[in-house]
């Protein structure tokens, strides 16, 4: 009994941990099977394990808003300093030659990259949050079935 608390606390749980934010939703599935034998085989474990994913999930639902907030923000803003760059939006031809130009060899300017990174970031982010929101209410929907 005690061992195997042991084992679960040390080993196996931490273990876990990393599958709740798995990419492949087969092993977020398996993950939370697991929560719900241990929560079989250990009743008292299972409030302590449904209170740690319900507040991870409200966790990563607020860090899944504050991403789409500012994700519209930086969409607006560009939008209003792309038709501010072209007189307005009009559709005159330095407008439209500007909006469709891409710039040629190393032109690139530091700026620019880190704006590519920050949106590739903010793209893991998405898919990061979205799998551990996933991930912990799966868990939470199998412990209450399993409680």
């Amino acid at each position: 009994g005690d061992a195997c608390a042991a084992i679960i606390d040390e080993t196996l749980l931490p273990a876990l941990e990393h599958c709740v934010s798995h990419a492949s939703h087969g092993v977020r599935y398996e993950t939370s099977t697991v929560y719900a034998a241990i929560a079989l085989r250990f009743p008292h474990r299972t409030a302590p394990l449904l209170e740690l994913h319900l507040s991870k999930s409200c966790v990563h639902k607020e860090a899944l808003d504050a991403l789409a907030v500012e994700t519209v923000k930086t969409v607006t803003n560009a939008a209003i300093a792309s038709s501010g760059s072209n007189g307005g939006g009009g559709t005159s031809g330095r407008g439209i030659s500007k909006m469709f130009s891409r710039a040629l060899g190393s032109s690139t300017t530091l700026a620019s990259r880190k704006k590519q990174q920050q949106h590739q970031m903010t793209g893991c982010s998405f898919l990061y949050h979205q799998y551990c929101l996933h991930g912990s209410t799966l868990i939470a929907s199998l412990l209450l079935r399993a409680a």
